[in-house]
């Protein structure tokens, strides 16, 4: 099971409140996602193919990253 920290919409997070992954979010909460872009040295840049299996499966991705678990901020979360 993954659970995040909730936060509200001026980015606060709201104590004593956690979600769980697939349910339903209540209006005015919000989780953290955090998205990075990976460019090399010589300037080229990290793409992804999707897993086929997953929605989008095929397509290409410049971004990786995902929710925060419980507890980490944003820079911990694509560490």
């Amino acid at each position: 099971m993954e659970i995040w920290d909730a936060y509200d919409e001026n980015f606060n997070k709201v104590d004593g409140v956690t979600l769980i992954r697939d349910e339903e979010i209540p209006d005015g909460y919000y989780h953290l996602v955090s998205e990075i872009i990976l460019r090399h040295t010589d300037g080229t840049y990290l793409m992804m193919q999707r897993d086929f299996r997953k929605h989008l499966g095929g397509k290409w991705e410049l971004t990786a990253g995902g929710s925060a678990l419980q507890g980490e901020d944003s820079l911990a979360c694509v560490t």
